[in-house]
C-alpha cells in the first residue's frame, strides 16, 4: 500500500512537471517565433531591399499571441515592442503608435523604453504630426546616447530636408 500511494503520488507530480515545462516551453516558443519573424523582416528590408512586411505581419501575429495567452510574462515588453515596430515597418503607423505608447505608459523600466520613443517620433511623423515627432527627438537627444542618438539626429535632419528646411539641415 505505501509503494502504490507512492508510485500514484509520484506519476501526478510527473504530470504536472511535463505540464510546466510544455507550457513553458510553448510561452518561449511564441516569443522565439515573433522575434525570428521580426528579425527575418529586418534582415529582407534592410539587406535585401524588399519591404518585409510579411515577416513583419507574422512578427505582430506572434507577438499578439503572445500578449494575448501570456499577458503577465516577462516578455510583453519586448513583444509590444516588436509589435510597435512591426506595425511602423508595415506602415500601420496608428496601431505602432498604439502599441509604442502601450509599452511607454505600462513598462517605463524596460530596456525598449527609448526606443519605442523614438520609434512613436517616426511613426507619429508619419502621421502629419511633426511637432509631437520632433518634441520627442529634443527630448531623447537630452538623455540618450550612442547609436540611438544618432538615429534621432538624422531622423530630425530627414524631417528638415523634407520639408525643404535647408537652414535646419546645415544647422544639424
Amino acid at each position: 500500500n505505501r509503494i502504490a500511494g507512492w508510485i500514484i503520488r509520484f506519476r501526478y507530480f510527473l504530470v504536472l512537471f511535463l505540464v510546466c515545462i510544455l507550457v513553458g516551453c510553448a510561452y518561449f516558443n511564441a516569443f522565439y517565433l515573433t522575434k525570428k519573424s521580426f528579425q527575418d523582416g529586418e534582415r529582407e528590408r534592410l539587406k535585401e531591399g524588399k519591404t518585409g512586411v510579411g515577416h513583419y505581419s507574422k512578427a505582430a501575429a506572434n507577438a499578439l499571441k503572445l500578449l494575448e495567452l501570456y499577458p503577465e510574462s516577462k516578455w510583453c515588453d519586448d513583444a509590444l515592442f516588436l509589435l510597435g515596430k512591426s506595425r511602423y515597418f508595415q506602415n500601420q503607423f496608428q496601431k505602432a503608435l498604439q502599441r509604442l505608447v502601450e509599452l511607454e505608459n505600462n513598462y517605463p523600466d524596460s530596456p525598449h523604453f527609448n526606443e519605442a520613443r523614438y520609434y512613436r517620433g517616426l511613426a507619429l511623423e508619419k502621421s502629419g504630426k511633426r511637432e509631437e515627432a520632433e518634441a520627442i527627438f529634443r527630448e531623447l537627444l537630452l538623455i540618450e546616447e550612442g547609436q540611438l542618438k544618432n538615429d534621432v539626429l538624422i531622423a530630425m535632419i530627414e524631417i528638415s530636408y523634407n520639408n525643404e528646411e535647408y537652414d535646419e539641415v546645415i544647422k544639424a
